[in-house]
């Protein structure tokens, strides 16, 4: 047989297959051991000490033991199923080297280098997918199964654990942020835990509201200054009593001149002492306003500003833009909304955002978030502008608050408007503008247009 007769190899390895039979089940058995161990390996390093102990936690019996056992001392464990993978692999060609002693030098080199890498390779690939489906049962069932490999591998697998342990010593400490889960690692066992069912939807998105809530700032969640009730200082008590039944709010900002001038607020409950009082109804909500006003800037983070409310007592804060002006106002209710999500009281009217109207035509609250639209149609609205609601978006490419039937088209959309005052847009009509057919049938698609105002 020459070196490179390859029909003579191939005949000589079926001849060996059914002569030496026991070597090559035996390196089918080494395989299946070193790609467990590599399963082990792989389950072991996706999952961060934060979830063993939670595994622990959760667990009882051999699987609790088992788990506290490698929580003990990891890096042991770890060391020894290193050299139990290596050791399997090199047994592994060590049984199929000697199955083709018989072939010459050169082809016994290839044939078990080739078997080692096809039957490990295979059935490792296996292992760590199987137990990559479900690392929390497959975790404590190998630590389980490879218990006593893992003891046989012990004598060579300590001295492995002890120069790991003197190099780390020599290795520089690594950050406070290596050993934490990230945002986005938890961000992305949000979605998860949500798409697997594991986790409740509702809890999914608060926990979500409080990874975001450390980014929002006074601005994003205060009430706009469009939107506030506010009192003259200088209003009569009767009045104000009409205003609080009309609006039902609790609170009141109370300004003097303009509403950049804000010198109190007015707690609705400090009147009911005076309700029925008829020679108070002619006085001045100044006698019953609270001093002082906390003011805070748009920038301000709303944890800072929480806590500067707890601090306080305070249930209620002005904001104010770079020049003093007022922005708008934000509640102790807005700030706790943002995590829990909007809360139902008896003065929120139950209206729906958006309520179809047919024929591809939607009635949408302008106070609505662009987001929120685009969604819903399923288009595409760049974030090109300064502005977050619908109603901002259509004023903007108005450049002007448009009268009530106006209409704005913008992003493939027509904006027709059905309910406004002088200072703001409040309903709006939304339908898609049809696209012109090509000659082919098929509606031409176009680039995003740029809108325009009638």
């Amino acid at each position: 047989m020459t070196p490179f007769d390859l029909t003579a190899v191939v005949d000589a390895v079926g001849s060996n297959i059914a002569t030496k039979s026991g070597n090559w089940v035996g390196a089918i058995v080494a395989a299946l051991v070193g790609a467990v161990f590599a399963a082990g390996r792989s389950t072991l390093g996706s999952a961060p000490p934060s979830r063993v102990s939670a595994l622990v936690d959760e667990t009882k019996g051999a699987a609790h033991e088992a788990l506290e056992r490698y929580q003990r001392n990891p890096s042991r464990t770890q060391s020894r199923w290193l050299v139990g993978r290596v050791s399997c692999t090199a047994l592994t060609a060590v049984l199929i080297a000697g199955a083709v002693s018989s072939l010459p030098f050169t082809w016994a080199v290839v044939v078990s280098l080739l078997g080692t890498m096809v039957t490990y390779g295979l059935f490792a690939e296996i292992a760590t997918t199987l137990a990559h489906r479900n690392p929390d049962r497959a975790l404590p069932v190998l630590l389980r199964v490879l218990r006593p490999f893992e003891l046989l591998f012990a004598p060579v697998g300590a001295p492995l654990a002890a120069i790991s342990g003197l190099i780390a010593r020599w290795l520089p400490a690594p950050s406070p942020v290596d050993g934490r889960t990230t945002e986005h690692e938890v961000e992305l066992l949000l979605a998860e835990g949500a798409k697997s069912g594991t986790l409740g939807e509702e809890r999914a998105e608060m926990i979500q509201n409080v990874l975001e809530f450390t980014d929002l700032t006074a601005v994003e969640v205060m009430v706009p200054r469009t939107s506030l009730t506010a009192l003259a200082v200088d209003t009569r008590l009767d009045d104000v009593l009409k205003a609080i039944i009309l609006n039902g709010h609790s609170r009141y900002p109370v300004y003097r001149g303009s509403i950049d001038n804000v010198v109190g607020l007015l707690y609705a409950k400090d009147l009911f002492k005076v309700m029925n009082d008829a020679s108070a109804r002619g006085e001045p909500v100044s006698r019953y306003m609270r001093t002082p006003v906390n003011f805070v800037p748009e920038t301000q983070p709303v944890s800072a500003l929480l806590r500067e409310m707890r601090a306080r007592q305070a249930h209620m804060a002005v904001v104010v833009d770079d020049y003093g002006g007022v922005s708008g106002i934000v509640t102790l209710e807005d700030i706790v909304e943002e995590i829990i999500g909007d809360i139902q009281d008896e003065h929120d009217a139950e209206e729906n955002p958006i309520v179809d109207l047919g024929d591809g035509r939607v009635m949408v609250n302008a106070a609505m978030p662009v987001d929120d639209l685009a969604r819903f149609l399923d288009v595409e609205i760049p974030d090109e502008g300064d502005f977050v609601s619908v109603g901002g978006m259509v004023v903007s490419r108005a450049g002007h608050v448009p009268a009530s039937g106006a209409e704005v088209e913008a992003f493939g959309l027509k904006f027709i408007v059905r309910e406004a005052d002088k200072r703001r847009v409040s309903k709006l009509e939304v339908s898609r503008i049809p696209q012109p057919e090509s000659s082919s049938g098929e509606p031409r698609r176009s680039p995003v247009p740029n809108g325009s105002s009638t």
